[in-house]
């Protein structure tokens, strides 16, 4: 017969014992933590400023670099290689889309602020070669795709004069103004419903995060914003996840707005730093929920943790049955007198 023990100290050991297992099991880098049972793990890139994240549905990741005609490819199984961009000339990217249509990555490059010259390219992931999409948008922002093929951009134009715009996939220019009246709109993304999800930055900086809904039927039409949340984020980009939670980069690091408490926000991962300002990001869902011990195989989250870095943190958590490993692993090794002698 088994009888739980009762040695002075040891349950003190056991939880000692599942942390630091737990770390050593997930792989998590000592100096790299995250709030509410989040690990974070560097992928080393270092082929300059990461300024385009995209996840393909199969996992593989499409970076784009800034003053580069190269992007960088990261197969699911981890290895790189580097894509030459023809048929255009790369400049100051920003957002980046796999396109659930034709497979290409979809690449927003606002080349310099001021100078009318804003593009959107589809890149084929084959051969490199690039089509535009649209071009004179001159503070173009970000980009996403709907399930459904349809293109949105964001234009962070300040005074008023920023907003999302639907755009043909035929190259035909846009096709829709969905938000107008804005700020500096920063990220684009869909939730669970297939609602637009949009944040900026208003002209005191602080965050505002909007769902518009979208009515399916023909073609689209699209309702009034519906306000979700603010905060002193300094918003760089946004994803939803499968539970419909908010993740948001920019000032500070890595935030969450937890939609089952009222989108209240967590600082999730940080570097610690006074200037830190985390970029671009995708979200790559697995079989579950992205929630603590709570994820199946294959669910990540990938940003930049800070403007201009060359590498990325990928947030994952420890799914149930690790943890319930470690436990049992842990507990006869730290109790083993009062364990193996009741046995």
């Amino acid at each position: 017969m088994f009888v739980f023990p009762r040695e002075k100290g040891c349950w003190r050991r056991v939880l000692a014992s599942v942390f630091s297992l737990l770390i050593t099991s997930v792989g998590l880098n000592a100096e790299l933590y995250a709030a509410g049972g989040y690990g974070v793990q560097v992928i080393g890139v270092g082929k300059g400023s990461i300024n385009a994240v995209a996840y393909a549905s199969d996992g593989t990741l499409v970076l784009g670099h800034s003053n580069s005609q190269d992007l960088t490819v990261i197969a699911p199984d981890g290895i790189q290689s580097t894509l030459s961009v023809t048929g255009a000339t790369l400049a100051s990217l920003d957002g980046g889309w796999i396109d659930p249509i034709t497979g290409d990555f979809l690449l927003v490059d606002n080349k310099s602020f001021g100078d009318d010259a804003g593009d959107l390219y589809s890149i084929n992931l084959d051969t490199g070669a690039a089509t535009t999409l649209l071009t004179g948008m001159d503070t173009i922002a970000d980009v996403a795709v709907r399930a459904t093929g349809h293109i949105f951009v964001s234009d962070a134009a300040g005074n008023g004069d920023g907003g999302v715009f639907e755009v043909a996939r035929d190259g035909g220019g846009i096709t829709a103004t969905v938000v107008s009246g804005l700020e500096f709109v920063a990220g684009l993304d869909f939730d669970s419903n297939g609602d637009l999800i949009v944040v900026q930055s208003n002209a005191t900086f602080v965050s505002e995060f909007y769902r518009v809904p979208i009515n399916d039927g023909g073609e689209l039409t699209f309702e009034a914003p519906v306000f979700i949340a603010s905060g002193d984020f300094g918003s760089f980009d946004v994803v939803v996840d499968l539970e419909n939670d908010v993740w948001t980069t920019g000032g500070q690091g890595l935030w969450l707005l937890d939609a089952s408490d009222g989108f209240a926000a967590t600082l999730i991962e940080s570097k610690g730093t006074m200037f830190e300002f985390a970029g671009e990001m995708d979200f790559l869902p697995g079989h579950g929920p992205f929630e603590a011990f709570g994820a199946r195989e294959g669910s990540h989250l990938t940003y930049v943790p800070d403007f201009g870095d060359e590498n990325l943190h990928d947030l994952t958590v420890p799914e149930p049955a690790t943890l319930g490993l470690v436990v049992v692993i842990a507990f006869p090794l730290t109790c083993r007198r009062r364990f193996w002698g009741r046995l």
